[in-house]
């Protein structure tokens, strides 16, 4: 499997974040979360759970609930299947160590965002060296779309394992590559998306053993949790058709005038698409179609969300650091508070009400 991912570098001896990746790694981390929490409590009023409200708002509203519940409740003809196990459970069992669900989730977020960085210049930089890493680490991390990542979401978790995964997988540690896949597709409807590009990649490789053991976890997992839901609610699928009780857009609504244009969601996705095609050539195969299967489907099944669903999506922040090379310092440096402050516009939208992340 050392090969399978594309370029068939030697592996390295040891698993794990170079120890000079932590250099640029935890600066990117602290500063881009410390921009981000002041934002949302500017944009939360003072008072009892002020910092709760900042970080749990939305979508943690519901896995809060689902992991103090369970799934059967309903809210205003409103399900929670659509969310996956994974991250009730997280905090559920924070609770069991006596933190509220918000307290679990933010802190979960924030550790899941430092190892998705790292996980990110580690593949980065063993392909591109350590200044294109650096680079793509500093973007991800002050890409106005991140965000969310301190919130309790599910995107850092899955940053984290979608990173790692592939990490493992070109480290030629195919099992354990393929139990992070397995988790990934537990932790979003679509996380199986990280099982199928890599067993893409490992197929483009004739590894068709390495593609079994990279895919076979996930659909497993996914199974298993089909057969819970068939046998509570009756519908294997209950989480596809429960969505229908949400008001999505998409580009056949958009396109038929029944949506409303989302220039915002389009734009940063056309923008990725952009960066994408700008450095396909020198991408893994495998993670371009990661890039695909991760980003394209929101554009039929829920455009809103966008600039979220790209900050998980780690190939485009590795072609920005490539990309980011051919530019001068200065003007670096100017994309850089540029993207400081969109995080911070968009982090106090958020925890205000006023944008839905």
């Amino acid at each position: 499997m050392g090969e399978a991912q594309g370029e068939g570098r030697a592996r390295p001896k040891q698993p794990g974040a170079a120890p000079d990746a932590w250099a640029d790694v935890l600066p990117a981390w602290a500063a881009s979360r410390l921009v981000v929490l002041v934002a949302a409590l500017v944009a939360v009023p003072p008072g009892p759970g002020r910092l709760a409200h900042a970080l749990c708002g939305w979508d943690g509203d519901w896995y809060s609930d689902v992991a103090r519940e369970g799934y059967g409740f309903e809210h205003e003809g409103q399900t929670p299947y659509p969310f996956f196990p994974l991250l009730p459970l997280a905090l559920r069992v924070g609770a069991a160590a006596g933190l509220p669900p918000w307290l679990a989730g933010a802190a979960l977020s924030h550790a899941a965002l430092l190892l998705g960085l790292a996980g990110l210049h580690r593949l980065v930089a063993r392909r591109f060296g350590t200044p294109v890493a650096r680079r793509a680490t500093w973007a991800l991390a002050f890409f106005p779309g991140a965000a969310p990542l301190s919130m309790v979401y599910p995107e850092s978790s899955m940053l984290a394992l979608a990173t790692w995964s592939f990490a493992l997988a070109e480290d030629g540690r195919v099992s354990a590559a393929g139990f992070l896949a397995a988790a990934a597709s537990l932790l979003r409807p679509n996380g199986a998306a990280v099982a199928i590009a890599l067993g893409f990649g490992a197929v483009l490789a004739r590894d068709l053993a390495g593609a079994v053991r990279l895919a076979l976890p996930a659909a497993l997992a996914v199974a298993a949790w089909m057969t819970f839901l068939a046998r509570t609610t009756g519908d294997p699928l209950v989480f596809v058709h429960a969505k229908a009780a949400w008001a999505e857009t998409t580009l056949g609504g958009v396109l038929a005038g029944r949506d409303v244009f989302p220039k915002l969601d389009l734009g940063v996705f056309a923008s990725a698409c952009a960066v994408l095609l700008a450095t396909a050539r020198r991408l893994p195969a495998s993670w371009l179609a990661f890039a695909a299967l991760w980003i394209v489907p929101s554009l039929f099944l829920g455009i809103l969300g966008m600039p979220r669903y790209v900050s998980i999506c780690f190939p485009v922040f590795a072609a920005a650091g490539l990309l980011l090379g051919r530019v001068p310092r200065a003007a670096s440096g100017a994309l850089l508070g540029i993207g400081a402050a969109g995080l911070a516009f968009l982090a106090w939208r958020i925890a205000s009400g006023r944008m839905m992340p």
